[in-house]
């Protein structure tokens, strides 16, 4: 929701650096980025998720150059605001019914089991955040539809043990990604009717 403001409020004058973007490679990209204060990294990544996000082609493009930063990032807040970008990115092309490539998905996956709290939760909410925004409708498109069956044991494995650990859970931060793995599951997951999701949620239930 915060992306979407941004990209209204920016997207005016974003819009002519969009056709130079698509000739950016990563070399040039991480010249721009690397030795930036984390500040500064931070707001060239919020610029890149505010550009205009009517292009699956420069979406994946933008997309592919946050994964490579991400592997290089050590702070947890430009990584969070990386996941927030990527996955801004790559919902372009899942609403365009575009299957997410194998590599993206392995590591939005590696994301969730990552061993810093503040990580796994930022991908969680990113990832809840997508899921429910990219449709409303009881009938999702085949590729949100992958996407969901790849991601949805290690999310709700979030689920899972912050429910199961509260307090550690609200001491951690990871308090936060319960409320919106639950909408998620509730209020997209269920009324898809797909069994293999509503298995995944169940045997969340009955472990939990």
């Amino acid at each position: 929701m915060r992306g979407a403001r941004l990209r209204s409020q920016y997207a005016p004058l974003l819009r002519p650096y969009t056709n130079l973007l698509k000739t950016v490679s990563y070399p040039r990209f991480c010249n721009l980025y690397v030795e930036r204060s984390v500040d500064t990294r931070v707001a060239i990544i919020r610029v890149l998720a505010a550009l205009p996000t009517t292009d699956p082609h420069l979406s994946t493009d933008i997309a592919n150059l946050l994964a490579q930063s991400m592997a290089k990032e050590t702070n947890d807040i430009a990584t969070s605001a990386l996941i927030d970008s990527f996955l801004v990115h790559q919902s372009v092309g899942l609403r365009n019914d575009i299957p997410m490539d194998e590599k993206s998905l392995r590591l939005v996956n590696s994301g969730l089991v990552d061993k810093r709290s503040r990580v796994k939760t930022a991908w969680a909410l990113a990832i809840s955040d997508l899921i429910w925004n990219i449709t409303s409708s009881s009938t999702p498109a085949a590729a949100i539809l992958t996407f969901t069956k790849y991601i949805a044991k290690n999310l709700l494995q979030i689920f899972k043990e912050s429910t199961n650990n509260p307090l550690q859970a609200l001491q951690n931060g990871t308090i936060s990604s319960v409320y919106a793995i639950g909408a998620v599951s509730l209020g997209r997951w269920l009324t898809w009717g797909d069994d293999q999701i509503g298995t995944s949620i169940s045997f969340s239930k009955s472990d939990g």
